[in-house]
């Protein structure tokens, strides 16, 4: 008992924690096929320093657990970097989920325990991934349109993901409660003649089983004239 107590101990005095892809925590709509993930290690010995780390990538919540990496199992690699470290695993698809870990060495070779579960999603990366999508509204010049859809569920829903994008700013909302509260002017203001952004939201907690409705209208202050 006292060894197996000692052991844990050592490994327990440092782990890997704040997992990042694209330095953002459990992004839904990453757009590079080769995303680059970063951890922090917290320790308690103030001179700790890391030697290695191995990074473990996978399809589903449940492989990750079984220490399975079917996107990608980096091995033991043999470095100090835990920022900006490049994906290197499969080819990455649009809309799949990735569940990933991170574990750490130290100087003497101790390993730490697994890091917890991060996840990151990859949003539409082609002109072909909007599918059936077109553009909607006049595109001529005058009133600002206000765009309304109604749609039904027959069942509940585990994901649902809303991709917009508009020439200009403008207001979601889902069965009547705002798709982004407190965000203000998104998908942003570009060059139109260049490029058009777009933004991803996470709408299953908006969604419910039977009639939905979805709208859409010009920001608040855009409406007014103000920029």
């Amino acid at each position: 008992m006292l060894c197996l107590v000692a052991a844990w101990a050592l490994t327990a005095q440092f782990r890997s924690v704040d997992l990042r892809c694209e330095n953002l925590p459990e992004p839904t709509c990453i757009d590079s096929v080769s995303p680059r993930l970063s951890w922090r290690t917290v320790s308690a010995a103030p001179d700790w320093r890391q030697t290695g780390y191995r990074i473990v990538v996978s399809s589903t919540s449940q492989s990750l657990k079984s220490d399975k990496g079917d996107l990608w199992d980096s091995g033991k690699v043999e470095a100090a970097d835990s920022v900006d470290v490049v994906y290197r695993g499969k080819l990455l698809t649009a809309n799949e989920e990735c569940f990933w870990k991170v574990r750490t060495w130290d100087a003497s070779g101790r390993a730490s325990s697994w890091s917890q579960e991060g996840k990151w999603e990859m949003g539409l990366l082609s002109p072909e991934d909007w599918g059936a999508s077109r553009w909607i509204g006049s595109g001529q010049s005058g009133p600002a349109p206000f765009l309304r859809r109604e749609f039904s569920l027959r069942g509940p829903v585990r994901r649902a993901r809303l991709f917009a994008c508009g020439l200009g700013y403008a207001e979601l909302h889902l069965n009547g409660r705002p798709v982004a509260p407190g965000v203000e002017r998104e998908a942003g203001y570009t060059n139109f003649d260049k490029r058009v952004l777009f933004v991803a939201y996470d709408v299953a907690p908006l969604l419910r089983r039977g009639p939905n409705c979805i709208s859409a209208s010009p920001e608040a202050e855009h409406r007014n004239g103000s920029l």
